[in-house]
């Protein structure tokens, strides 16, 4: 498998659990659990960030650094609350304070890779 069809195979992985995320949000604005217009918004911005992932992945770093920048800010608060008090450690916040550096990541590889490569000065060789 090439570098390409790896990165490709990542992105097709990570946009999935964007899907899914967006599934969850849906499933619980439809239950009425927690704050209901936020899970309704999240349905749409999990599904527009997981169509850019996969189709559109040079475009999709800056939406998803934002994106990544205000899921940690939430979910991260969750979780350090989570660790201070005596309930149970937020496992999903723990896995999006992990999932999204880990995309930026996967998404600065597939722009790096997608470039072409750099002119050698001089002669051809031979």
């Amino acid at each position: 498998m090439t570098t390409e069809n790896t990165l490709r195979a990542a992105r097709a992985v990570a946009a999935s659990i964007l899907v899914v995320a967006a599934l969850n949000h849906g499933l619980l604005a439809a239950r009425g659990v927690g704050n209901v217009p936020r899970h309704a918004a999240f349905v749409g911005i999990n599904l527009a960030a997981a169509l850019l992932v996969a189709a559109w992945p040079r475009y999709a770093l800056g939406p998803i650094a934002i994106l990544a920048a205000q899921q940690t800010w939430g979910h991260g608060g969750d979780f350090v609350e989570s660790l201070r008090a005596a309930g149970p450690i937020d496992v999903a916040s723990l896995f999006v304070v992990l999932f999204f550096p880990a995309l930026i990541v996967l998404l600065v590889a597939s722009r790096r890779a997608s470039r072409p490569a750099p002119r050698r000065a001089g002669p051809p060789p031979p």
